[in-house]
């Protein structure tokens, strides 16, 4: 009688996973960092949550069952992020983590939440200065005996590797030399997803770090794994935001802010990458002082600095990243133009063609002529601002990105060229 209610409940908890109420669909759009009001995630249409506390041995579960539940409550799917500690007694580490995953897959945790939490990320920015963070040889003596344990407790877990940040100093620490390092220990054969961790400005003239480096990194750690053979393994990108605000000398408007979130998203997603997470929903207080880069990351107010607009008021990002989720989340990328001023990308879902446009020139006065049939323009906030069955629309294009429903056909800018979407 107890091994059929086991097998009852077991049965239950795989079906759950996919029919928790509200309706979860594990996408693409993800948030990360603490957020004390959850029913935010349910408004902007998120697919994941990484909570911004570290799951350990010993640890507070109370807390992450409280976190976990509220972010299945608004639909989404929670992220264990776990406090990869230096292991000193294999078999004692084991039988730790194994029996704390196994709480949260099939023991009572899972029994309250009435959800299995399957993805599990062991450590954050791993190659820099964060908790747990070591070099590459120790981080693998770690997760040789972590994976495993995680592995017998819940079989179908899904492995993220900790994030890894841009950095370049000291040499090991870099993203290519941590990588190659860690899989030539073997590693490899650990880890179902590959992670990292990128910020910068939304200026993408000024020559610092901005959207157009995801797709440079992504590119780094997609070449060390094709060659260990690794290349199919997903990458995610745990965190990632620009500010809007002031930041030293470097000021960007809320419309600067969102424009950045909306390439970043596009971009990553055209080239492949799996899933990818704002970072935060709420200003977190970060640094402390309203002024600092995460201080003013999120994309609604906390009442705190020198550019606040007032706690709990929604910036423009706040709905760029909804309409994102509305549009974008569920849909298949299809092919992409350039001519690195003016780009354009096409997805395809629920039936519909949209193709999101922008300018790299960073300039407030880029007329664009779009030619095609049943042209339908929005902002990136979802606002109509041409409807139009003419073969022939003109628009001045600004900072931020502009989405297009209908056959589009031609794109012609002052600034740049032609580019012709049917002879590709």
């Amino acid at each position: 009688m107890v091994g059929i209610i086991l097998i009852v409940f077991f049965m239950l908890l795989n079906s759950d996973r996919n029919s928790y109420p509200p309706a979860i669909t594990d996408g693409f759009l993800g948030i990360s960092g603490v957020l004390k009001n959850k029913t935010y995630l349910s408004d902007l249409g998120v697919s994941v949550h990484r909570y911004g506390f570290a799951l350990g041995v010993g640890g507070n579960l109370k807390l992450h069952l409280k976190n976990m539940k509220d972010i299945l409550n608004n639909g989404s799917i929670p992220i264990a992020l776990l406090w990869v500690s230096k292991v000193e007694n294999e078999k004692k580490i084991f039988e730790e983590v194994k029996e704390l995953v196994e709480y949260f897959t099939s023991g009572d945790g899972a029994r309250q939440l009435g959800y299995r939490i399957i993805y599990w990320e062991l450590g954050n920015e791993i190659n820099w200065g964060w908790g747990t963070s070591c070099d590459a040889e120790e981080y693998y003596n770690r997760i040789r005996v972590y994976v495993p344990a995680i592995r017998e407790a819940c079989p179908d877990a899904v492995i993220i590797m900790g994030s890894l940040l841009n950095i370049y100093d000291p040499p090991d620490r870099k993203i290519e030399n941590y990588l190659e390092t860690f899989l030539n220990k073997g590693g490899g054969e650990l880890m179902d997803v590959y992670n990292f961790h990128y910020y910068g400005l939304a200026d993408p003239t000024l020559g610092t770090e901005n959207y157009l480096t995801g797709v440079e990194i992504f590119k780094r750690i997609k070449g060390v794994l094709k060659r260990h053979g690794y290349g199919d393994k997903p990458i995610w990108i745990t965190e990632t935001s620009t500010f809007s605000g002031k930041v030293g000398e470097i000021y960007q408007s809320e419309e600067m802010q969102a424009a950045d979130l909306v390439k970043r998203f596009i971009t990553l997603k055209a080239i492949g990458v799996e899933k990818v997470l704002w970072c935060f929903v709420t200003e977190p207080r970060y640094e402390g002082t309203g002024e600092g880069f995460f201080d003013q990351s999120g994309l609604v107010y906390d009442g705190y600095g020198p550019y606040d607009r007032g706690k709990g008021i929604k910036k423009r990002g706040y709905y760029a990243y909804k309409y994102l989720s509305q549009w974008i989340d569920s849909s298949n990328f299809v092919e992409s133009w350039n001519d690195s001023v003016i780009y354009i990308f096409k997805f395809e879902g629920g039936g519909k063609e949209i193709y999101i446009l922008w300018q790299d020139k960073w300039d407030q006065n880029v007329v664009i002529h779009i030619e095609g049939r049943n042209l339908r323009l929005y902002t990136i906030y979802g606002e109509s601002i041409v409807l139009s069955d003419n073969a022939k629309v003109d628009y001045t294009l600004g900072i931020e990105p502009l989405y297009i429903m209908g056959d589009v056909e031609k794109v012609t800018s002052t600034s740049s060229g032609t580019i012709s979407l049917k002879d590709k």
